[in-house]
């Protein structure tokens, strides 16, 4: 599953917008819930990782929610209760890359994956409307499909039932995810897109070895076998 992602300001905002108005995030975890900005109904807006469903009663529901649905399976979007109202209601998430765990036995092994160029991703939004205090919040899941290429060696999790990828969009053909629903079609292409991918083992994502956000974090490592004994 893809629960963290590297994309810098300027990414974000795909030049369209002043790039001052987000954050670089050279590693971020979807469980920090970062506001994040992305392509949706032809604009770059900001959103929150972890979609809260409307019909959410409270803030204390939300935060419960929301760990949950940073990914959506795109085999089940129009049939789970927290993704079928809003299937339709599609984004595009622009990153430099982002991380999964190879597991070596007991080790949990993190690497980072990139492309020559920023990488689309698809998600879907929803808008939540706090009961407390009638602020609205957009929030956002990061769409999966099965693994065919790159990802299918890294994301190993044996606790899975199978290795997963996020939906990579063609930024050059971007009505097929935001419009049409050939689940065919958008699994061949971003299996195509996935071929392409780079990748290299970094450091620990958390603890003493986690070098923070900042560009280190993306550095390449040798080996993390003694960071694991």
């Amino acid at each position: 599953m893809c629960f963290h992602i590297s994309t810098k300001a300027s990414t974000q905002s795909r030049n369209n917008n002043t790039p001052n108005k987000f954050v670089d995030y050279y590693h971020v975890s979807g469980f920090d819930h970062p506001k994040i900005g992305l392509l949706y109904n032809g604009n770059i807006i900001t959103s929150h990782w972890g979609l809260i469903p409307h019909w959410v009663r409270n803030e204390q529901q939300a935060l419960l929610i929301r760990n949950k649905t940073l990914n959506a399976r795109i085999e089940t979007l129009e049939s789970k209760p927290s993704f079928k109202d809003v299937s339709f209601k599609r984004g595009i998430l622009f990153v430099d890359g982002f991380f999964e765990f190879k597991h070596e036995k007991s080790r949990k092994i993190p690497h980072f994956i990139f492309n020559d160029n920023p990488i689309g991703i698809g998600t879907i939004l929803s808008e939540w409307i706090n009961p407390s205090t009638g602020e609205i919040i957009s929030t956002f899941s990061i769409v999966t499909h099965k693994a065919s290429n790159v990802l299918k060696s890294i994301h190993n999790n044996p606790k899975l039932k199978e290795p997963r990828s996020p939906l990579f969009i063609d930024i050059n053909n971007k009505s097929s995810w935001i419009n049409d629903n050939d689940l065919n079609y958008l699994h061949k292409i971003s299996g195509e897109i996935e071929q392409n991918l780079k990748f290299h083992e970094v450091n620990k994502l958390s603890g003493r070895f986690y070098p923070g956000n900042n560009p280190s974090v993306l550095k390449p490592v040798t080996s993390q076998a003694s960071l694991f004994n």
